[in-house]
């Protein structure tokens, strides 16, 4: 029997404590609130909070956005040759691999 890949990893209003992989575009990980998470996709946002927050995450993405959300806090992002983090407000977040798109940044290189 095939099996299709997992178009999304995780779908929540909330998620704690958890991981979420997706292949090709999917997400990772989609909730309005993180806390404690890892998301990774092949192509897609690894985690996305856009509208949302996110706290002591890692979202990696390879060809996507690492980890996307409105404010992130002690978070990781990770997306070699493109966008790490995208956020509206940062504290204490770091790019792995990639770069930031961060609009406030408090206590970040």
């Amino acid at each position: 029997m095939k099996t299709k890949p997992l178009k999304y990893g995780l779908v929540a209003t909330t998620a704690q404590n958890c991981g979420g992989t997706a292949y090709g575009s999917g997400n990772g990980i989609t909730a309005s609130a993180a806390e404690n998470c890892y998301g990774n996709s092949g192509g897609g946002y690894g985690l996305y909070a856009a509208y949302g927050s996110v706290m002591n995450c890692y979202g990696y993405s390879g060809s996507g956005v690492g980890l996307d959300a409105l404010t992130a806090a002690f978070s990781i992002g990770s997306r070699p040759g493109g966008t790490a983090i995208q956020a509206y407000v940062a504290n204490g977040s770091s790019a792995y691999y990639g770069t930031n798109n961060i609009t406030y940044k408090y206590n970040m290189p």
